[in-house]
């Protein structure tokens, strides 16, 4: 598939661990994000921006929601009460134009909250300010959603916390529900998570902070124009459900275990291709779903090859 190609419809490319050289060499020299500066000598179908994770971009726990906010701070039953009867009277009044100080301030000034469990509550949220996830000029949705560009949002930096990765991700699949949902006829939007198992991993694992945002802009991406594009290395650690939602996925090689459970979410993989899937050669791969009758293989070119 060839990102670039898709005409007014922004991508977005969660890369953990920088895989996506291909595509920060085509984008050639200028800055990257967050100050958002597009390379000027790129064409309108080549406006490639790299987001990096370490960087300062000035999340909102607006943008995070109350659930993501919740694991993240794993609260006591008292503490959650508190402040999500906050949190939605704050998000209602600022939204995303306010940051994690406000929200704190808006704890401190409420009088009537239980003095021991809001002093702890405000501990919690004070500890978020040592993340440099939370410092920095806010990124408005305009800033980070460009038809007709990819977005790589490079996540590879050591000083990053696994939480703070996961918080990203989320931080991204809400942006882009509320692009859809305050742009209703804008430009498609698409996420590209690479490393889905790590991020919305299958039940019975730990739980992502991603994880309830991807499923969310899973389930309701698809009436808005909105998609997600799961990559792995280990498809069965991924969310069976998320999987099970999926239109159509491209298979390499995979062992007979891997296939088994493709087998069963994708009703037109039978077993007579097991062989051939099993043993393919590299850059070689099927495409099974909707887009298809019966099990294509096919042979994926090179970046920017013919």
């Amino acid at each position: 598939m060839d990102l670039q190609n898709r005409r007014g419809s922004p991508e977005w490319l969660s890369s953990p661990h920088g895989n996506d050289r291909a595509l920060q060499q085509l984008r050639g020299q200028g800055s990257s994000r967050p100050k958002l500066t597009s390379p000027g000598s790129q064409t309108p179908s080549r406006r490639i921006h790299i987001l990096r994770g370490e960087a300062g971009l000035g999340i909102s726990p607006a943008d995070l929601g109350p659930e993501t906010l919740f694991a993240l701070l794993n609260l006591t039953e008292a503490q959650r009460a508190i402040l999500e009867d906050v949190f939605d009277r704050w998000a209602h009044s600022f939204g995303s134009q306010e940051g994690l100080d406000s929200l704190i301030r808006a704890i401190e000034d409420n009088r009537g909250l239980h003095p021991v469990s809001k002093k702890s509550l405000l501990r919690r949220l004070e500890g978020l300010r040592r993340s440099k996830l939370f410092r920095g000029g806010r990124l408005a949705i305009g800033d980070l959603i460009d038809p007709g560009s990819v977005l790589i949002v490079d996540l590879s930096d050591v000083s990053l916390e696994d939480q703070e990765k996961e918080l990203v991700v989320a931080w991204i699949s809400n942006k882009i529900l509320r692009y859809r949902c305050e742009l209703p006829n804008g430009s498609p939007a698409f996420l590209v998570v690479e490393d889905a198992e790590y991020f919305i991993p299958e039940d019975g694992g730990r739980t992502a902070l991603s994880a309830h945002a991807l499923e969310r802009l899973a389930r309701m991406g698809r009436k808005m124009k909105a998609g997600v594009i799961l990559v792995g290395q280990r498809p069965s650690l991924i969310n069976r459900e998320i999987l099970l939602s999926a239109a159509n996925a491209i298979l390499h090689r995979l062992s007979p275990l891997e296939f088994k459970a493709f087998a069963r979410i994708f009703p037109t993989l039978d077993w007579g291709i097991e062989r051939e899937i099993t043993k393919l050669p590299l850059g070689e791969a099927f495409l099974v779903g909707q887009a298809v009758l019966t099990p294509l293989r096919f042979r994926v070119r090179a970046l920017g090859g013919a």
